[in-house]
């Protein structure tokens, strides 16, 4: 008798508000875990959170077209708020590597690969890369644009080493 009354009282809860408003963090990705640490200490209406989220939406926007292979060293300034990214055309059936390298030790970078779908005219993350995990090996499901974007925390900055290529299929 329990279990379906906190079943129904859990069904009325989520139909309600989403679980993030009573405190369930679902987020898959070091990026969304680290916003919601913002949001959860006010510092997303600070004038340098805000302008942290509005570096990682422009960056989806605004980002540098590339053809794997593809290697490049940049660097993040700790006194700029900052964030880069990189268009790529895929083809269904590809595999994509993708291997980050961060220097100095303890600089942390987020890193998501999204995928834009033109009909809905939005970026879907499909592979969110823990912080720890610096590479990825990703079977391309949809041939089209594919933006893998890359931020520092606030007030950190370091230098990066990316490197994009295709794995063969074996």
């Amino acid at each position: 008798m329990k279990f379906v009354f906190y079943t129904l009282v859990l069904l009325f809860l989520t139909s309600c508000a989403p679980l993030q408003n009573f405190g369930f963090q679902f987020s898959s990705s070091s990026y969304d875990r680290y916003l919601a640490s913002l949001r959860k200490a006010s510092l997303d209406d600070t004038s340098m959170g805000k302008d942290w989220i509005a570096a990682g939406m422009a960056a989806l926007q605004d980002s540098s077209f590339v053809q794997p292979p593809f290697q490049t060293t940049a660097y993040f300034a700790a006194n700029r708020i900052n964030a880069q990214s990189y268009r790529m055309n895929l083809q269904a059936g590809q595999k994509i590597y993708i291997q980050l390298k961060s220097t100095p030790r303890g600089f942390e970078l987020f890193h998501d690969l999204f995928f834009y779908k033109k009909e809905r005219q939005r970026y879907i993350d499909i592979s969110p890369l823990d912080l720890e995990e610096r590479k990825l090996e990703y079977n391309i499901r949809n041939t089209g644009e594919y933006v893998l974007r890359i931020q520092p925390r606030l007030l950190t900055g370091g230098r990066y080493d990316l490197e994009i290529d295709f794995v063969s299929s074996k």
